[in-house]
């Protein structure tokens, strides 16, 4: 049997705060075609003398596939035509890759660090702490719980420690690094380890003001409220680059500090 497969991908770039409000602020413009050995969208966009660039690309790294765009939406396509003799099997592996600060990127979940992430995900369940319970929503619950936490990891802000952890606010609207959410969750999931407690205590710590800046309500000292990457920061719509208008940050670290220390020791 013959089948015509095709994938196409567009993207307007918004930022995520336009996406949460349904109400656009920022606009550029928007190139799509080859772009070295993919087919890739590019956005580009200014204000004043800011300036953000960024687009998704499609590579091919195993198969054969035809890269080109839809001739009715102008989306970028990835299409191939497939035949299958009867039990015949067909594969291809395509590459969703961002960019980021003039690069693109491979995902960190693809090829040889998939097997990386995939062994260091299986380590950490065999030595984490599991719940057994008569209750089986309970236990359910916690493992649930447990997994969900490690998802939300974000190695991105995360140090040479391998046993300091940060993770998101949550995914995907508060992704980033939020002063008070990062180390509310350390706090409170404790009980599987001290590596989100730790690692909250050292991305806040590293992020802490070292000088006075109106646009950031930055002072000396004063710990961060959010830090994003997005077009907002980029073109400061916002003060999202580093903004530490926040009071809950500095509430929250000593709670943190003295939870791991009499955790840990």
């Amino acid at each position: 049997r013959s089948v015509a497969l095709a994938i196409e991908v567009g993207a307007d770039f918004a930022d995520v705060l336009e996406v949460a409000a349904g109400q656009r602020q920022q606009s550029g413009k928007l190139d799509r075609g080859v772009d070295g050995d993919g087919i890739a969208i590019r956005y580009r966009a200014t204000r004043g003398e800011r300036h953000t660039e960024r687009g998704i690309r499609l590579r091919p790294i195993a198969g054969d596939l035809q890269l080109g765009q839809s001739p009715d939406s102008g989306a970028i396509r990835a299409s191939a035509d497939v035949s299958l003799a009867a039990s015949g099997s067909w594969s291809v592996t395509l590459a969703y890759e961002p960019l980021v600060d003039g690069a693109w990127r491979l995902p960190d979940g693809a090829g040889e660090g998939w097997e990386r992430a995939r062994a260091e995900r299986e380590a950490w369940r065999r030595r984490r702490p599991h719940l057994r319970s008569s209750s089986p929503t309970l236990q359910t619950s916690w493992e649930l719980a447990a997994e969900d936490l490690y998802a939300l990891r974000n190695r991105e802000l995360e140090d040479d420690d391998p046993e300091a952890w940060v993770v998101n606010a949550g995914v995907p609207v508060f992704t980033g690094l939020f002063g008070r959410d990062v180390l509310t969750a350390g706090w409170q999931g404790a009980l599987i380890g001290p590596q989100l407690m730790r690692g909250a205590l050292n991305v806040t710590a590293r992020h802490q003001a070292g000088t006075d800046d109106p646009w950031l309500d930055a002072e000396p000292g004063k710990l961060i409220h959010e830090v994003r990457r997005g077009p907002f920061a980029d073109l400061h719509v916002t003060a999202q680059a580093g903004y530490y208008g926040t009071q809950t940050t500095a509430a929250m670290f000593p709670l943190a500090m003295t939870e791991l220390w009499h955790g840990t020791g």
